[in-house]
């Protein structure tokens, strides 16, 4: 009499079950990743809002013994070049006795190069009314994405 033996059943994953986990993980980073660079491009902006607001109060104290406005963040109101972090550059523009605009523009070679919506934020100080504006890449106006409410 001939005896049959079964298959012994092996545990494991099939190929097919490992290229569907695969396939599965594929698809959730190729939303989460993009989400998470843009939630990460925004906290940078935080750079920019306090470097924009440490200069604001400065020209303040300086125009308090003044007749006008810094125009010089290095020299008159002691900054370095550090200002902004690795992300930004800022600058001072249109300096006079009733208001100045300080301008935070994204660096081409620090990570928010990347930051499409927000290349440029400005705060202007104009008789005693501030305005906040950005722009992007192209140079429209994008200021309701990049100003907090």
């Amino acid at each position: 009499m001939q005896q049959t033996r079964g298959k012994a059943r092996l545990a494991g994953f099939t190929l097919v079950e490992l290229m569907v986990t695969v396939i599965i993980i594929t698809i959730l980073a190729a939303i989460a990743i993009p989400s998470y660079q843009a939630y990460v491009v925004k906290g940078r902006r935080a750079d920019a809002f306090s470097a924009l607001s440490a200069v604001q109060q400065a020209q303040e104290r300086w125009r308090a013994n003044a007749p006008i406005y810094a125009t010089d963040l290095s020299e008159q109101l002691k900054f370095d070049s550090s200002l902004g972090g690795s992300n930004y550059s800022i600058s001072v523009a249109n300096v006079s006795a009733s208001g100045y605009t300080v301008v935070a523009t994204a660096k081409a070679s620090g990570r928010q190069r990347d930051d499409g919506d927000c290349a440029t934020m400005s705060v202007i100080l104009n008789r005693g009314t501030i305005t906040y504006t950005s722009s992007n890449k192209a140079g429209d106006s994008t200021n309701d994405k990049c100003w907090p409410k």
